[in-house]
This record gives C-alpha cells, sequence and structure tokens, in this order.
C-alpha cells in the first residue's frame, strides 16, 4: 500500500508539473521546452551526483525569478515551470516508491499529500463546470466557464506547492539520516543559505539604493523591494527563513572565515527582511534571532559565544540606525505602527479585531468552513472565492488573496478530512520544537532550525508566506533538518500491522474527501450554483442569452444558465430540427435548478411545453439542457444546434 499511495502522490505531482508547463506554454512558448531540457540535464547529473545536483537545483531557485525579470523583462509565478521540472529530474534517480518519512510522522505526511494528490484534479474540472473539452476546444457560443480554465493553472500552481514540499522531504528523508545529517548541512544548507543570501542582497541594494532596479508591480511605489523572488512577501520570508542559520549551523565550525562569512550573510539577510517591509517576515526574524541570545548566554564554546555576539551586536545596530534614520524604504516596523497608532484599550480591541478579521478575508475564510465543513472549498479556490463571499459578507467583493492564516486557509480549502494530515504535522512539529535538548555537538544548530521554526510557524498565523512554492519548500528543507538532526529519523517499535493500519486509514480519509468533493461539486459549489447563491450572471452552450421576460434561442449539445425569474412561473417549449429526427430521435433533457423537467425523445419539430415553477421577485435559477447529439444548420448562421427553446415568464400557471 506505501507504493501505491506514493506512486499515486508522484503521478498526480507530475500531472500538475506538466499541465501547468504545458498550458502556460501559450503565453511563453519556450517554456515547455525549456522545462524539458531542464528537466533533462538534471536527471543526468543526478545520476553522476544526486545530493549535489539537488542541492544545486534548491539554490539556483532562489534567482530564478529575478534572472527571467533581467532576461524577459516579466516574471509570473509560472515561469518557475522549468526550474521545478529541473527539481524533479534532479530527484527522480533516487526517489523510492517506499515513504521514507520518520515513522511518527508518516501517518499525517501521507495523508497530507493524498489529500491534496487526489482532490485537485477534482477541483480543476469542477471550476470548468465538469466540462475538461474547453481546454482544447474553443466553445462556438459565448462560455462562462471559458473563463475558469486560467485558474485551473492556479489550483495545479497551489497543489504543486503542498506535493513538491512533502515529496521533497521525503527524498531528504531517504537520503539522509541523523548519522550523516553533516552531508545534507553541506550539500543542501550551505547552498541554500549562499543563495538565500545573494537574493537579500538585491534586495538591499533596491531598499538603500534603487527601489526600481528589477523590481515588479507597485512595490517602489509603495516603498518596499520586491526582491529576488519577485514579490515583497516572499522575499522578506526568505530571507528572514536562513537569517539564524549562518551562526547557528556554519560558524559552529570555529574557522575566523567562516564566522565572518556567516555575520556578513546573517547582516545581509537581515536587511532584506527589512527593505521588503514584510510584517511577517520580520517576527519570523525576531523569533529566529531569539537563538542568537540564548547562544550568547549558554553557547559552550568562547569563540562561538564572541562570534554570535558580535553578529548580534551588528544587527541590533543596524536595525536601530535604519528606525533612526527612517530611509526612504518603508520598514515592517512602520507599517506596524499603522495598525496601532496609539496604546489605548480602542486601538489595542482594533488591532485584534483586525488581526482576526485581516481585511474581511479572516471572515471569508471562516464562512467557507462554515459551508464545506468536511471537504472545503477546493484546494486553490480560496482567492477565487474572495470576491464572491466578500459581496455576500461585506458588500463589495474583495481582492484575490489567502486568508492571512495559514491554518485557517487549509480547513477553508480542505476541510476537516484533508487538514487531518496538516494539523496532526502541526502538532508534531510543535512536540519537536518544545522537546528535549539536542546532543552537545549540534545544539546550536538545533537550536537556530528550532527558532526560526517556531517564528515562521507564528507569522503564519497572521500571513500565508508558505504559499510560494520556494518559501515552502525553503521550510520544508529546515523541517528535515530538524527532525534529523534529533533523531527522529530512528526505528520505533511500531509493527508492520500498525504501519499498514496507519496507511490504510490514510487511504480511507483520502478517498472520503474525494467523494465529498465530487458530491459537493455537483450540488451547493457547482460554478452555476455558486453564481445563483451570489448573484452573478454565468451561461454557456446559448446562442441568444436567456435574458428579458421571453424570448427565442438555440443550445449547444450542453448549456447552462442562471437568469433572472421576474415572475413566478416558466413556460418553457422545447424541440428539435434535426433533419433526421423522425427516423433517429433525439434524447432531450432539461434540469430547472435540481429538478429534472423534461425528459424524452424528439422527433423533428414536435414541441413540448412545460409550466415551471421558479423563484421569482428578479431572482435567479439555473436551467441546463443537454442532448445526446447535434446537427450543422444548412444556413450555417450557429455552430452544431442541439435543443430550440421558447420561454416566457408568467404569473399563473398554465393548462
Amino acid at each position: 500500500m506505501d507504493s501505491w499511495t506514493k506512486a499515486a502522490v508522484i503521478a498526480s505531482t507530475l500531472a500538475a508539473v506538466i499541465y501547468e508547463t504545458v498550458n502556460v506554454g501559450r503565453e511563453l512558448p519556450q517554456l515547455p521546452a525549456l522545462a524539458l531540457l531542464a528537466f533533462v540535464l538534471a536527471f543526468v547529473a543526478a545520476r553522476v551526483a544526486p545530493d549535489e545536483t539537488a542541492g544545486g537545483v534548491m539554490a539556483f531557485g532562489c534567482l530564478v525569478p529575478v534572472l527571467f525579470l533581467a532576461v524577459h523583462g516579466q516574471f509570473r509565478l509560472w515561469y518557475l515551470a522549468p526550474w521545478k521540472a529541473a527539481l524533479v529530474g534532479a530527484t527522480a534517480p533516487t526517489m523510492t516508491l517506499a515513504w521514507r518519512y520518520p515513522p511518527r510522522f508518516r501517518f499525517a505526511l501521507v495523508a497530507w499529500s493524498l489529500a491534496v494528490a487526489v482532490t485537485w484534479p477534482i477541483v480543476a474540472l469542477r471550476e470548468l463546470d465538469w466540462t475538461p473539452s474547453l481546454l482544447w476546444v474553443q466553445p462556438s457560443t459565448s462560455s462562462s466557464a471559458i473563463h475558469e480554465v486560467s485558474l485551473t493553472y492556479w489550483i495545479a500552481q497551489i497543489a504543486q506547492v503542498h506535493l513538491l514540499g512533502l515529496l521533497w522531504m521525503d527524498w531528504l528523508f531517504g537520503r539522509f539520516s541523523s548519522e550523516n545529517v553533516r552531508k545534507l548541512e553541506k550539500t543542501i544548507v550551505l547552498p541554500l543559505t549562499a543563495f538565500a543570501s545573494l537574493a537579500a542582497l538585491l534586495a538591499v541594494y533596491q531598499g538603500f539604493f534603487n527601489l526600481q532596479f528589477l523590481g515588479v508591480g507597485t512595490w517602489a511605489d509603495i516603498g518596499r523591494a520586491s526582491g529576488a523572488l519577485a514579490d515583497g512577501n516572499p522575499s522578506g520570508a526568505l530571507s528572514a527563513l536562513w537569517l539564524p542559520i549562518p551562526l547557528g549551523m556554519i560558524a559552529v565550525a570555529g574557522r575566523r572565515r567562516w564566522t565572518v562569512l556567516a555575520v556578513a550573510a546573517t547582516v545581509v539577510l537581515f536587511l532584506g527582511v527589512w527593505s521588503t517591509g514584510s510584517r511577517t517576515a520580520l517576527l519570523t526574524a525576531v523569533v529566529g534571532l531569539g537563538a542568537t541570545l540564548q547562544l550568547i548566554f549558554t553557547s559552550i564554546s568562547s569563540q562561538r559565544t564572541r562570534a554570535v555576539a558580535i553578529a548580534a551586536l551588528v544587527v541590533a545596530g543596524i536595525a536601530a540606525g535604519l528606525v533612526a534614520v527612517s530611509p526612504k524604504v518603508v520598514g515592517p516596523i512602520r507599517r506596524v505602527g499603522g495598525m496601532m497608532p496609539n496604546i489605548t484599550m480602542t486601538a489595542a480591541r482594533q488591532t485584534a479585531w483586525e488581526l482576526w478579521a485581516r481585511g474581511g478575508y479572516g471572515l471569508v475564510a471562516v464562512a467557507m468552513i462554515k459551508d464545506a465543513p468536511l471537504q472545503g472549498v477546493g484546494i486553490g479556490v480560496f482567492h477565487r472565492l474572495t470576491g464572491e463571499y466578500g459581496t455576500l459578507l461585506l458588500g463589495a467583493p474583495l481582492p484575490a488573496d489567502n486568508a492571512q492564516n495559514w491554518p485557517r486557509h487549509q480547513l477553508a480549502e480542505l476541510g476537516a478530512l484533508g487538514s487531518i494530515g496538516p494539523l496532526i504535522w502541526i502538532a508534531l512539529i510543535i512536540a519537536v520544537l518544545v522537546g528535549g535538548p539536542a546532543p552537545p555537538e549540534r545544539r546550536s544548530r538545533v537550536l537556530a532550525i528550532k527558532y526560526v521554526i517556531a517564528g515562521f510557524g507564528v507569522a503564519s498565523l497572521l500571513g500565508m508566506p508558505g504559499q510560494n512554492v520556494l518559501v515552502a519548500l525553503s521550510f520544508c528543507t529546515l523541517s528535515a533538518c530538524l527532525l534529523l538532526m534529533v533523531g527522529a529519523d530512528r526505528p520505533t517499535d511500531a509493527n508492520w500491522d500498525r504501519r499498514t493500519l496507519r496507511t490504510n486509514v490514510a487511504i480511507v480519509l483520502a478517498v472520503a474527501l474525494a467523494t465529498l468533493t465530487v458530491r459537493s461539486g455537483w450540488l451547493d459549489l457547482r460554478p452555476p450554483f455558486r453564481a445563483k447563491r451570489f448573484d452573478l450572471p454565468y451561461s454557456y452552450g446559448w446562442y441568444q442569452p436567456i435574458e428579458g421576460a421571453s424570448g427565442r434561442t438555440e443550445t449547444g449539445d450542453h448549456a447552462v444558465a442562471v437568469p433572472r425569474a421576474p415572475k413566478k412561473w416558466l413556460k418553457l417549449t422545447v424541440w428539435v430540427e434535426h433533419p433526421d429526427a423522425d427516423n433517429r430521435p433525439v434524447r432531450a433533457d432539461v434540469w430547472i435548478d435540481h429538478d429534472r423537467v423534461v425528459h424524452s425523445r424528439f422527433p423533428h419539430g414536435l414541441p413540448l411545453t412545460r409550466y415551471v415553477a421558479v423563484p421569482g421577485e428578479n431572482k435567479r435559477f439555473v436551467i441546463e439542457t443537454t442532448v445526446d447529439r447535434t446537427f450543422l444548420p444548412a444556413d450555417h448562421r450557429y455552430g452544431e444546434v442541439g435543443l430550440t427553446m421558447e420561454w416566457e415568464f408568467v404569473d399563473d400557471r398554465g393548462p
């Protein structure tokens, strides 16, 4: 079962990477070829030096966005497709079909992986209203569903954030152990630290010299550096994640050269956080630097104490200088001050409410959880639904964004069933953070990682820094490193039957989640029924729209509309004009909301009339039609035609 579940997760991950790469290649035609080349080169290199190749690819990812900016002039998140392909290629030769997670963490991470792997294709198909042909066929009628095609790319992209991170951790546990963790530091952590420092250096240059340099969007206009990730918040989060690592993991060697480099990297990473103006990144950095303070007072080596103390003083001095001189960059302290302009109980209550509501996104997340508590609204769909829920709750649509709280976001998208794995993971990692001391030779490194993971966790209650794939993979790297350093990979006394039982439970959870996702996707979460609830127009498959008190239209093979009902009854007349329908009657069905009101086979030109109760009072309802075949009219006025329909809204039911 382990092999089958992991094979399913790998297949789903590859499908998400390929789907995104091929489809977004329409915007940048070179992207699929570049991704294929990156995969091949990384795969070949990994056959010779697997660990070094994977570490190099991971580290290089920190600079991929800014390289696209420099060469192509712009950057979109899907431009990371070649780098993702390279990462897959770098790990493929040494990836096994057996899960390699530590025994205590296996159930949580496998359940999490399966939840995302089985649901993202379902959710993507649902957003197309279960019409996959929209991906390769341009409809002959105006179609609301066609606008959701780009949303399916985003769904695949968000699925990759989860799946690539989870598979990357599994690969790390398969390649390294608590006995050879130094090799992990040398081949993976050291390159990542170096490239994260280089990425931070760009943010520092932007913040203190030229905000327009390799900047994107409006970041320069609001006084914040966009950094090497072309987005101030992920760039700040990346710098904050690696901030305590140089002193905790590199300077422990006791060599003056490494100590100087570690201090310099710490300063650069801190300034990178400051330049981006990210408040959640600052929170992560402040908590992470707590490891430095603890080392100052408890380090067993005077040389290490001096190195850490020097770094701490330098960083503190620079921070104080930044606050004092108030440079042009809008630092996070100024942004934090804007949330609470004065220290009063009223201001404190207002700030507390804002931290909960988060500009409406928190309230939207709570509403989604109430609407779909078990299966969630679907992975990657939160951004799409913020506009609809914002209108319902706040009276105005919200711009697309996340829930500003990672656990709340997961509950909204994956529901209680899909969030069992992530929530157990949180509990287990907290247990490690508060666990006993590490062996003396690893103490400083373990402290550094514990503090920064704790800081990142606290920051994730106020934002979503982990939704960027580069930040998420960095967090996964540090998490795996911590677990290996504390010996979490050592075998436990769990027998084979118990392990099999846990795998079976994870499978049952995934099947239940997939079943409920499909069911809700045909009911309340189906796009036309969401449009009905949120009072939005939605239509496809009609050659003339269903608007007004009466009219006539033709349909394709499948048509859906969400019109308003000005009166309480709908007089509906349908027939077919297929030339051969007398010999081969056409099967046709018509639904009003979830009720089928027509189910018959039609000869040529024979109309059928139904009077159907509708909401009235200008409320919306869903009308849907299907036919088993279409024909092309001789006048070629339209494309393929299925049903011909006349409608009229009336006050009373007819005979």
